[in-house]
């Protein structure tokens, strides 16, 4: 092996297949007869989906920090060039998670997938080569060769690829690695199952046709929804009533004004604001009503900035959908509202 290509990828989920989406990814080049770092390149991806809370406290990636990244289609011929022709591609648990991953994001650029690379998976040789660990996990391996791992706190795309590379070096050091290596070909893809709908989706309208949007109209107005600066997200905080209506609500019921707008699409947050306050959710100045609250139809946190104390609102879910499946009107309404504001009428 020449130069090797550790590769590692940080996710919104796991369902490659269908919406989820790479969030960041890092690229080793490594030369592992000088145990040379070459290079090595980090990129942050705006997924075009929203990342929850509990994939976010898996790697430290929230929505605000890819909110003005690129997109994929601006970064992935990175990844491809790395999988070019002879290239060795490595990485732990690459086979299962990263590749498919990487293939299916290739697929929705409408680019061709590479063939005829080597893939060097850690996970799948450890588990060839030291058939009694109780565990494989990139962590479990660091500590099985005495790997310092303590710059490890969250998963990392960058610290993930050094500490798969300190745990290939560990391998090659002991054992003879060139004959379990994986050869990429069409059988190889064909087996990975990938879903080739989703480049056909993504050239698609996605917009109702009561708007009379072309696609190019569309890419447009969805990219200044996604730059839209929070409408509601933080409140200043001075009325000291709602105090007394904290009620202790489980946090999964409750869901942020983005992730409302981000479902129905084509619809902005400001224009959903001004919709809630015509419920009566909101008042005059955007607080939630004391009727919202008694009513559990608001949860909020209470923050200090400063000198300043602010409110997070989140919105009761089922209670929302729950409104807007009762008038199909409500939907066709607030979107027509939000391209009459984009165009200044």
């Amino acid at each position: 092996m020449s130069i090797i290509n550790f590769i590692d990828i940080e996710t919104t989920g796991f369902g490659f297949k269908k919406l989820d989406r790479i969030v960041e990814f890092a690229i080793l080049k490594y030369e592992p007869f000088k145990k040379e770092i070459i290079d090595q390149v980090v990129e942050l991806i705006n997924p075009e989906i929203v990342i929850s809370n509990e994939v976010s406290k898996i790697h430290g990636i929230k929505n605000e920090h890819v909110k003005n990244k690129p997109i994929m289609e601006e970064k992935i011929n990175l990844l491809i060039e790395m999988m070019s022709e002879n290239n060795y591609v490595a990485g732990h648990n690459i086979d299962r998670f990263d590749i498919p991953f990487i293939f299916q994001e290739i697929i929705r650029t409408g680019k061709q997938i590479p063939r005829n690379f080597y893939i060097v998976d850690t996970f799948k040789l450890s588990k060839k080569l030291i058939p009694d660990l109780k565990s494989y996990s990139l962590d479990s391996l660091c500590d099985y060769f005495e790997i310092d791992k303590t710059k490890r706190i969250v998963h990392g795309a960058l610290i993930d690829c050094e500490l798969t590379k300190e745990v290939f070096n560990k391998l090659r050091d002991r054992f003879e690695l060139i004959d379990h290596l994986i050869f990429v070909d069409e059988n190889y893809i064909d087996n990975k199952k990938l879903n080739y709908n989703l480049q056909k989706k993504s050239l698609e309208k996605k917009s109702p046709q009561y708007l009379g949007l072309e696609l190019e109209e569309e890419k447009i107005i969805l990219n200044l929804l996604k730059q839209e600066r929070a409408f509601l997200p933080w409140i200043n905080y001075k009325n000291n009533e709602v105090i007394k209506y904290s009620v202790d609500i489980n946090d999964k019921e409750y869901v942020p004004l983005i992730t409302l707008t981000n479902r129905y699409k084509f619809i902005s947050q400001e224009i959903f604001s001004y919709y809630l306050r015509s419920l009566g959710i909101l008042d005059d100045k955007f607080f939630p009503t004391s009727l919202s609250l008694i009513n559990n139809i608001i949860k909020y946190k209470i923050k200090t900035n400063g000198n300043r104390e602010i409110i997070y609102l989140s919105f009761n879910d089922n209670y929302i959908k729950d409104i807007i499946s009762k008038d199909k009107n409500i939907l066709k309404d607030l979107k027509q509202k939000t391209i009459n504001l984009i165009n200044g009428i």
